[in-house]
């Protein structure tokens, strides 16, 4: 890996995407938020009907959010 990359860009490289959310980070970021709400709600309707593996849906979903603020950070720089 070159040394100018920063670390940012080679987390992204290193995360679902990849090139792609170098090139088009503004359409996977969109995305991404679309797969963590989704996420979300289909966890909430699992912990409604008491299947508390819905749970991990909102740790998934998490993850979803951070990787979209991450690739935000990587646009900007």
């Amino acid at each position: 890996m070159p040394a100018t990359d920063t670390i940012t860009r080679s987390l992204i490289r290193k995360l679902p995407g990849g090139p792609f959310a170098l090139r088009h980070p503004a359409p996977f970021q969109a995305l991404l938020i679309l797969d963590g709400l989704w996420l979300f709600f289909l966890g909430a309707a699992l912990l409604y009907g008491d299947f508390y593996w819905g749970i991990t849906l909102w740790l998934l979903t998490a993850l979803m959010f951070w990787i979209s603020t991450q690739v935000q950070s990587a646009e900007r720089s």
